[in-house]
């Protein structure tokens, strides 16, 4: 009893945003069922360290625990947890920049959860799919595997997933070059996001819609949309994704005000040692002062973010 109250103790830390803390008491609960020769309850802790290995942004760590949970759970037969940690080890790959290896996993983890009937599972590895297409540079074959997985979220219901798809859909359109239907999806999600309460997915649909209508010409319109994202994003003490909308923002802007708003969001990069943004802030810089003494001509490179699919599991 001592042993799954420390389990169960783990996950509500890992739920409260503890994971370090519930590292501790799974360690300790895995401790005793080794002992015990418990081994799946023993692999339980192994999935469960690498889920909050994974929370820390440790995913080289988290891969090595749901190797070994993945490794006893064959051997005992349970292939619903083979593909659980086939798809927490898929998405970590991807996360590492290795995203052929990271379609296997999620590819072999697909085939069992079709096998075993669990639809919106199989749907969520198609969109993981679909996100490791897109690293790889094929934004169209990555849009057939969201639409598919949308398709079955929708059958079952699912909302959250079914708006998750259409975000990632409109990411890939914009790479393609289709600012006004990747806007389309964005809002489609982001009515979702409303209804079901979500302020950060919202604010991270406003950015990308604000960063369609950048691409369109129409900056009064990004610009307000990337305003309402920074206020959320502010409120919620996400510091980095605010200074991105002032990034965005600037971009938009001219003269003295748009070197204000670039000044703004450097100062938070410097702060979070984030390189690449720095050097962005100081590119529009550049290019904001050079425009005030030439009188125009030069262009500005706004920093849309967030520029990458999102990933499920």
């Amino acid at each position: 009893m001592r042993r799954k109250r420390s389990e169960n103790i783990g996950v509500a830390l890992c739920t409260l945003g503890q994971p370090q803390q519930a590292i501790e008491r799974f360690e300790r609960a895995k401790e005793v069922y080794l002992c015990l020769g418990a081994e799946k309850e023993a692999a339980g802790c192994n999935m469960n360290i690498g889920s909050a290995l994974w929370m820390l942004g440790q995913p080289r760590q988290a891969i090595e625990h749901h190797e070994r949970a993945r490794a006893v759970y064959l051997h005992l037969g349970l292939d619903e947890k083979v593909a659980t940690c086939d798809m927490s080890i898929g998405v970590a790959l991807d996360s590492l920049g290795q995203p052929q290896e990271a379609i296997e996993h999620h590819q072999r983890a697909k085939g069992l959860f079709l096998h075993l009937g669990f639809y919106k599972e199989a749907a969520d590895c198609g969109n993981n799919i679909g996100s490791a297409l897109y690293a790889l540079n094929q934004p169209h074959q990555a849009i057939e595997h969201y639409s598919r997985a949308k398709e079955v979220h929708l059958r079952l219901g699912l909302e959250q997933e079914v708006a998750g798809c259409d975000k990632n859909i409109g990411i890939a359109l914009q790479t393609l070059g289709q600012p006004q239907l990747s806007i389309e999806q964005y809002e489609r999600a982001k009515s979702v996001y409303l209804r079901l309460s979500l302020d950060k997915e919202v604010a991270g649909c406003d950015m990308s819609i604000g960063a369609g209508l950048y691409k369109l010409g129409r900056l009064q319109q990004a610009i307000e949309h990337h305003e309402q994202a920074r206020i959320v994003f502010l409120r919620l003490g996400l510091d980095k994704e605010a200074a991105n909308c002032d990034l965005n923002i600037g971009a938009a802007l001219q003269g003295q005000q748009a070197i204000e708003r670039l000044e703004r969001a450097k100062a938070v990069f410097l702060r979070l040692n984030l390189e690449k943004e720095i050097a962005a802030c100081n590119q529009n810089i550049g290019a904001v002062l050079a425009s005030l003494v030439t009188g125009g001509g030069y262009r500005k490179w706004p920093h849309h973010v967030p520029a990458s699919p999102r990933s499920s599991g």
